[in-house]
């Protein structure tokens, strides 16, 4: 999903905020162990230059 909006030459502003609902409630609820797991960890690799 991209969003393209382009809030300051819009005629209609309050369609941002409705298409922002319309999405998050298309979606529905997420877990924190789920946006958790899509997280990258520390690197651990030393790069030896």
């Amino acid at each position: 999903y991209t969003f393209r909006f382009n809030r300051r030459t819009s005629t209609h502003r309050g369609k941002l905020f409705y298409r922002l609902l319309q999405n998050a409630v298309r979606v529905g609820p997420t877990t924190f162990d789920q946006m958790k797991k899509n997280v990258r960890g520390t690197r651990l690799h030393k790069h030896y230059i």
